[in-house]
């Protein structure tokens, strides 16, 4: 095998060529799948519902909880239910954004 150091410590071309044919080019490019993945169903069939709070409640889950731990407000309501000792799914509990 020829030396990849030339003088001075600089590559040697040839050299360099001769071990780059070894190995595929790394800009290869798979073919993207035609088909996109499908999106998960929620767990149960949902309810929209609407709910009047206190304003300093909802700044609360708004601002400090959504924005500290990354959850939707859907979420954080279903995770309060949930502890409050209703029945709720771990999977409807989940951020849908996430899945």
């Amino acid at each position: 095998m020829a030396k990849t150091l030339g003088r001075m410590g600089r590559l040697d071309p040839d050299a360099v060529a001769g071990i780059a044919s070894d190995y595929p080019p790394t800009t290869a490019r798979k073919t993207p799948d035609p088909t996109p993945p499908a999106k998960p169903k929620p767990a149960a069939k949902e309810k929209p519902m609407r709910l009047q709070l206190p304003d300093y409640v909802w700044q609360q889950i708004r601002k400090e909880m959504a924005a500290n731990e990354f959850l939707t407000v859907r979420a954080i309501v279903l995770r309060g239910l949930h502890a409050y000792g209703m029945e709720v799914a771990e999977e409807d509990m989940m951020d849908r954004r996430r899945l």
